[in-house]
């Protein structure tokens, strides 16, 4: 099966100041090929940080701005002059239910709450650990969504969990 972007687009924000509403469009070809291995090789070469985290609380002012807060248990790949900060918040929402991707490793897609809406997984569970694949658009600022469609926010089963360890793989084939 595979699941192709139709379009992208921004739509008027309903409160001033807010940031724009994203809706994406996807459509499901079941008599496609699967999508191939590499670019998920290529996913985890261009993240500028992978960690892998817990989601602790909702952000401060969660009601606000939809921000969950997350602390790092494993840098698992940083850039030498900037670390990822011990906690942070990613925008998003905290739902009562887990959501592990259903598909074989390597995850060739998104897990199924990024399948609506904006294309990204936003939804965590409270005390539930994640694999985020990090992109920085600016100086000190990060975020995991930066690739509709693809598997950045991961809920995981701990630091054995298949994807991590895959990811782990390429990782290490890199550094070779």
């Amino acid at each position: 099966m595979f699941i192709a972007v139709l379009s992208i687009f921004g739509l008027a924000a309903p409160i001033r100041g807010a940031p724009p509403v994203v809706r994406c469009e996807i459509e499901v070809d079941r008599a496609a090929p699967a999508p191939r291995v590499e670019p998920i090789r290529h996913l985890v070469a261009d993240a500028a940080a992978i960690v892998r985290v817990r989601v602790v609380a909702p952000a401060d002012s969660a009601a606000a701005t939809r921000e969950v807060r997350v602390t790092v248990l494993e840098d698992l790949k940083s850039p030498t002059a900037q670390r990822v900060p011990r906690t942070f918040a990613v925008r998003g929402a905290l739902v009562a239910r887990d959501d592990y991707n259903p598909l074989p490793v390597p995850y060739a897609q998104v897990r199924r709450a990024g399948l609506r809406g904006t294309c990204f997984a936003e939804e965590y569970r409270a005390g539930a650990e994640y694999l985020l694949l990090l992109a920085q658009p600016t100086p000190g600022q990060w975020t995991p969504y930066w690739a509709p469609l693809m598997p950045t926010t991961e809920q995981i089963h701990g630091a054995d969990d298949a994807w991590v360890a895959w990811v782990r793989a390429q990782l290490a084939a890199v550094k070779r």
